[in-house]
Formats: C-alpha cells, sequence, structure tokens
C-alpha cells in the first residue's frame, strides 16, 4: 500500500512523503448529522531538512493556498491547500495547517459575478435558460452546483448522480421517475437567498457558496467526494450502509444518543407570487410563512428560505425557449407537511428529525478504509493505515 503525501510547488507535484514527521488523522469523509458537508482542516509537521533538497531553497516556508493531496495506490484521500504555515526554527520543523479544497467554496456567494455568469454558459433545459414559458431564467440544480465548482478552480462530476431516480411521480397522465437531472429552479430565486425579501430580480445572494452547497446536499442526500487534484464526484449518501468484516474491526464502540425534547419553532419564508422575485427595482417582503413547533422562540433559519425545487411535466425544448408549449410545474420544495410523500427531501423537516429523534451512533477502527464513503465520518491515521468510522442511524 503506497501512501503519498504530495505538495504542488514549482510547477510539479514534490513528493514530500519522506519529511513527513507527524499528521493529524485526515478527514476523508466527513459531514455533520443533519447531512451538510463539512470543510474539515487538519495538521502536519514536516521536516526541516526539506529546506535546500531540491527544488526547496533554503529559506523555504509553505505558502498560502499550496495544493496538497494525498494519495493511497493512487486513489485520493483528500486534496486541499496550505492553510498556514510556519517553520519552527528551534525544532527545525514545519507547522504546516490544511485546508479541504472544499474550503475554496467560502469565497464567493452563491451568486457573484463570476458564477453568474457560468450559470448561464448552458445551452439545454437542465442546464439553462434565460426563458421558460413564463418569462423566468431556468437552471438546473445539477448545472448550478457543478459551476459553483467551476467558479474556484474546482471540477465537479456530477454524472453518476443525473439518472438516479429520487422518486415516483404518480401523477395521472404523467407517470415518471423524477431523477436529480429533473430538479431545477428559477434562478431569480437565488438573489433573495438569506434574506427577508424577494430583492427584485438583481443583486447578489448574501449567501456563502459553501453554505448553499451544504445546505442543498444535505436536502437532496448528497456528498461532494475527492476524485483527484481540484476534482470531485457527486454521489448520493442515503445511509445505505456498509459492511466490514469482524476479523477487520480493532475497535468497536455502540452508543446511543437520545433525542432532545425540544419545544421548537421553525419559520421558513418566502413569496407565493413569482414575480415579487423577478420585478426589477422593487424589493417584496417574504411575507409567506410556514411554522413548524410551538416555541416561542424561532430557531436559526435555513439558507434555502426563498428556493423552490421542481420539474416539470412536458420538458422544454434543448436550445430555444418553448414558448408555445405549456407546460407545468411540480414542487418539490416547499414541502411542509410530515405526511407528504417529498418530506425526505425537504431540510426542515430533516433538521427538525436530527434535533428530536433518537439516534444511534457505531464508531469504529480498522484498516484504511477508502471505498467507504457514506458515513457520518471516516478519518484516517496515515502512520497506522487505519480509518476511525463513525455512522448514526436513526432508531
Amino acid at each position: 500500500m503506497e501512501l503519498k503525501l504530495e505538495h504542488y510547488y514549482s510547477s510539479a507535484w514534490r513528493d514530500i512523503s519522506d519529511f513527513l514527521e507527524a499528521s493529524d488523522s485526515v478527514p476523508f469523509i466527513t459531514k455533520n448529522s443533519d447531512g451538510t458537508i463539512r470543510s474539515e482542516r487538519f495538521s502536519f509537521k514536516i521536516a526541516g531538512t526539506l529546506r535546500g533538497t531540491s527544488p526547496y531553497p533554503d529559506d523555504f516556508d509553505f505558502t498560502y493556498k499550496e495544493p496538497i493531496r494525498i494519495t493511497v495506490d493512487g486513489d485520493y484521500i483528500f486534496y486541499g491547500h496550505v492553510k498556514s504555515g510556519g517553520f519552527d526554527y528551534s525544532n527545525h520543523i514545519f507547522d504546516v495547517e490544511i485546508a479541504n479544497g472544499l474550503d475554496l467554496l467560502k469565497d464567493i456567494t452563491i451568486l457573484d459575478g463570476t458564477l453568474d455568469t457560468l450559470i448561464k454558459t448552458g445551452n439545454f433545459w437542465y442546464q439553462y435558460l434565460a426563458l421558460d414559458n413564463y418569462g423566468r431564467e431556468l437552471g438546473g440544480v445539477l448545472w448550478i452546483i457543478e459551476k459553483t465548482f467551476e467558479a474556484v478552480g474546482l471540477t465537479l462530476d456530477t454524472s453518476e448522480v443525473a439518472n438516479e431516480v429520487l422518486f415516483y411521480d404518480a401523477t395521472v397522465g404523467f407517470e415518471k421517475d423524477i431523477t436529480y437531472g429533473d430538479l431545477l429552479v428559477w434562478v431569480a430565486m437565488f438573489r433573495c437567498l438569506g434574506s427577508e425579501y424577494a430583492t427584485g430580480g438583481s443583486g447578489n445572494s448574501e449567501v456563502w457558496a459553501f453554505d448553499f452547497i451544504s445546505e442543498i446536499c444535505a436536502a437532496l442526500y448528497l456528498r461532494p467526494v475527492v476524485t483527484g487534484s481540484a476534482s470531485y464526484k457527486l454521489i448520493v449518501c442515503d445511509n445505505v450502509g456498509y459492511s466490514l468484516s469482524d476479523d477487520d474491526i480493532f475497535e468497536y464502540s455502540p452508543s446511543a444518543k437520545e433525542g432532545e425534547n425540544l419545544s421548537f419553532k421553525v419559520i421558513w419564508k418566502y413569496h407565493s407570487v413569482f414575480n415579487d422575485y423577478m420585478a426589477v427595482g422593487t424589493s417584496t417582503e417574504l411575507d409567506t410563512t410556514v411554522e413548524f413547533g410551538s416555541a416561542q422562540e424561532e430557531t436559526k433559519g435555513t439558507y434555502l428560505n426563498s428556493l423552490w425545487i421542481f420539474w416539470t411535466d412536458v420538458p422544454p425544448s434543448d436550445y430555444d425557449p418553448p414558448l408555445g408549449d405549456l407546460y407545468t410545474y411540480r414542487i418539490m420544495m416547499p414541502v411542509f407537511q410530515y405526511s407528504h410523500p417529498l418530506n425526505s427531501w425537504n431540510p426542515v423537516v430533516r433538521k427538525l428529525l436530527i434535533w428530536t429523534q433518537l439516534r444511534e451512533i457505531e464508531q469504529y477502527r480498522c484498516p484504511m478504509q477508502t471505498t467507504i464513503k457514506d458515513v457520518l465520518e471516516n478519518h484516517v491515521d496515515l502512520a497506522n493505515r487505519t480509518s476511525e468510522i463513525i455512522e448514526e442511524a436513526f432508531v
């Protein structure tokens, strides 16, 4: 098993594995209980003898945003960049903090100028249309996630999930499997994320791209996993589980975490009239609200407060706005009824389950696992070639 720690320096990848003195466990897979993703950091120590070793000069130091990658037999377990570095002269060693590449998504808001331009390069209904039947900007959910990565210099492969079936629409005369690739949004709504107002079809969202990606992945059971240098792939994480041989488990620690007996109130605000999101020069309060719970104090809201996710009964044509076609939309979000068949994709409902429902946690230490991705956490110990895996399930 060949493990490599490499540093991109002087226009090439440099293997610095032999200079590694110590390292925190590497966050290969991490997410929160509610499905939101995390951009973890970790630290390692590099021997000072790296200085003066070609091509590193005698006064070399690690610099902010220099790329770092870690592979096992060529498979990526981490890609990121230097967050901070410093040379400890007394111990003749580098102390380096590394951030996951997803950390770059914290540099832009969801509709900054670069991202807005990239979204509009789409030519198909499942990518981008400047006008749908109702005169609205139409964008595919997967396309927008993909372009968000591109805006910060990352690539995201969505092909594995594009044809994945989420549910079956049994509407009479329309019966159809709905896939991730079918999901759409109206782009004007992005300009209102994180705001109390429909901002009139202009301006930028107040939400950072990382926060949006984290929330939308949680809502749709998705996760980006590293596949290469600055490259990620989107996978479905629906808690299908995994299996390990008993002989491979060094340590096992089961425990139960009780659900909180909370009295809560969650407010979801949006506006039922879409034109209010598009009317340039106006600002309309999001005054349509739905409440969960009975507490007097509101909980923290969701970043998806004004975003509708939907699909169509008759997809528009690929290139031209289908002004002559009368197709209708079916709304997936917002959905607020617990009994609704789509409620498992509602981020508000998911968060309430996390806060209130009994969960069981399992923790393993085992040989290094690079194929187990649908878990809460998978941290890799480089020195011992082991994984610490944490899984959590509702009971």
